[in-house]
């Protein structure tokens, strides 16, 4: 008996260390989780508004309040203004994306005309210097590691779209001034369309 109890302490040892590796390694993941869908929320909330408001101010607000709606690491996810980057979505001829930053976009243009942002760029960091700090880990300080830094990058696109109106020109429209009323509708809906951010193309 006495010569197994060696082996028992160093059985127990061994479990004991893969128990704390188990519990920060599950931490780790279940806030890289959590992380992700605080930044997804906000990227979704601040391009809705967007497209919603016109309001790069608005969907500033609606991207904070989206990420403080959510927990990482048993807190509110806070972002700093900077880590809201608005831009646009441009489609590459494989049917990607790339994310233009608007200041990029803006050192593009020469010819004066204002850039039309349709994409929001939400950086969520749990890092030392964000406003919630690094994430402590339960048992890593015993082995020299006592935080971990994850970030997650989410963008989100409101994406244009061509509009094709199909009208009625028949025979019936000729009465009571079904007609002369459908023209000015549409001159109403092209107005609206022509006096809003997006860029859509009307057949």
């Amino acid at each position: 008996m006495g010569a197994m109890l060696p082996l028992i302490a160093v059985t127990m040892v061994i479990l004991f260390v893969a128990a704390v590796f188990a519990i920060d390694l599950a931490r780790i993941h279940v806030t890289r989780s959590e992380l992700r869908t605080a930044t997804d929320a906000a990227a979704r909330a601040a391009v809705e508004n967007l497209g919603r408001t016109e309001s790069e101010a608005q969907a500033l607000v609606a991207a904070i309040n989206s990420a403080k709606a959510n927990s990482v690491a048993n807190l509110p996810l806070d972002l700093d203004p900077n880590q809201i980057i608005f831009g646009a979505a441009q489609q590459n001829s494989d049917g990607s994306f790339t994310f233009i930053s608007k200041a990029d976009l803006q050192a593009s243009v020469t010819d004066g005309r204002p850039v039309i942002t349709n994409s929001v760029r939400v950086v969520g960091e749990r890092i030392d210097g964000s406003p919630n700090g690094p994430v402590n880990m339960m048992f890593g300080g015993m082995f020299g590691v006592s935080t971990f830094e994850p970030v997650q990058v989410a963008t989100a696109t409101r994406l244009d779209r061509d509009i094709a109106l199909v009208l009625d020109k028949s025979g019936s429209m000729n009465s009571n001034n079904r007609l002369s009323a459908l023209q000015n509708g549409v001159d109403v809906f092209i107005k609206e369309l022509k006096e809003s951010k997006p860029k859509e193309n009307v057949s």
